[in-house]
């Protein structure tokens, strides 16, 4: 009986602490990306793009005066209406681009923390 139970605590301690976002690259301050979106989901406070690479979908918006900012939309998670678009990030910088046609959207990027 103690054996079963502990085979039953072992197990669910190694379910709770794998994370679904180990399997994206994170993006940060040093990454570099010139990228083409095709996909772009949103799971449990990530953006995940292409599958590859992961965002804290609450990046704030900080460009002014476009259609998704004016709709109260101004956080990265909503740029999938964008799909697909280009981004852009330098390395070293704290800001990303999301580019659609002749519009560029400006993010503050923040590290993802899970």
């Amino acid at each position: 009986m103690i054996k079963k139970l502990s085979v039953i605590i072992l197990i669910s301690i190694v379910l709770l602490s794998c994370n679904d976002f180990d399997r994206y690259t994170r993006v940060n301050i040093d990454t570099y990306l010139d990228y083409r979106v095709s996909i772009h989901n949103n799971s449990r406070g990530g953006s995940i793009i292409n599958k590859s690479y992961l965002f804290d979908s609450s990046c704030p918006l900080i460009t002014e005066n476009n259609a998704l900012a004016e709709n109260g939309k101004n956080e990265f998670y909503f740029a999938f209406v964008k799909v697909p678009y280009q981004l852009y990030k330098r390395k070293g910088e704290d800001e990303f681009y999301v580019i659609k046609n002749n519009d560029t959207l400006k993010y503050k990027l923040i590290n993802f923390v899970n």
